[in-house]
């Protein structure tokens, strides 16, 4: 069984983008159930029949507090997997079997957002599916792509200082990631496993400040984790030289570094 958990808002709805994510993921498996967090809106009654549960939330709330308030109303079970799509990517044909397939015997497994701007490699995947590592988790995670076993998933919250709307605004799913890695699972990444996205353009120093905030809260517990934070530091020092990131980024970086987070 799948539970799809989604935090969508009126512009989502009015747009098309929700309805057309809700028809790509019915059309992988009937036992899908999609959770659906709605921000002040109220779906189509186009929409509610293919709906598992509805829950009202605000509509100034993070995305971490939210997918809790998800997680708290319908917790998945051991027999479950788990996703995190955003509302307006959707879902390529056979993309769920092809997930179940590729980790036989792991507890989860990364794809790609494909915006159809970055040159991917072609399917399938032309090397072997390798076993997640930190440097893997750093460079590829992204939540819409991430896809778990709810067996290993049952004990973890969203830090809600962490993603879109909270205190540092990204890197609430590598804190995911992060924390599976420390529970000792064991995951692929595998590039096709692709999730379709608008292309949105994004910075290069956009999840600086957020990567070394969860960095810092596994000093100790999971190996190279100062290392890989310490290059990041090294690397945003150029940055600022480069004027293509604020010293303001910076100086957080350093004191999400300098003590326990």
């Amino acid at each position: 069984m799948w539970i799809a958990y989604v935090v969508t808002s009126q512009d989502r709805l009015l747009d098309g983008s929700f309805e057309k994510f809700v028809n790509s993921i019915q059309s992988q498996f009937k036992s899908v159930r999609i959770v659906a967090g709605l921000r002040d809106c109220a779906l189509p009654d186009q929409l509610r029949s293919a709906i598992h549960l509805e829950i009202s939330l605000p509509l100034k709330i993070s995305l971490s507090k939210a997918r809790n308030a998800l997680l708290d109303a319908y917790a998945p079970t051991e027999n479950d997997w788990v996703c995190f799509p955003d509302d307006d990517c959707w879902y390529p044909s056979n993309l769920l079997s092809t997930v179940v397939r590729q980790a036989h015997e792991k507890d989860f497994i990364l794809g790609v957002i494909d915006t159809g701007k970055k040159n991917l490699p072609s399917l399938p995947n032309p090397e072997p599916l390798g076993t997640m590592n930190l440097q893997d988790a750093l460079k590829h995670t992204a939540s819409a792509a991430l896809f778990i076993d709810g067996k290993s998933f049952r004990n973890f919250r969203f830090d809600e200082r962490l993603g879109l709307g909270a205190k540092v605004g990204s890197a609430e799913d590598l804190d995911l990631v992060l924390f599976l890695l420390q529970q000792g699972c064991q995951g692929v990444y595998s590039t096709d496993i692709r999730v379709l996205h608008p292309y949105k353009p994004q910075r290069e120093t956009e999840y600086f400040e957020g990567s070394i905030a969860v960095l810092s809260k596994y000093f100790g517990k999971i190996p190279f984790c100062r290392y890989s934070a310490g290059r990041r530091m090294a690397k945003g020092i150029l940055l600022v030289l480069k004027r293509k990131l604020p010293v303001s980024q910076l100086l957080k970086g350093i004191s999400y570094a300098s003590k326990k987070w």
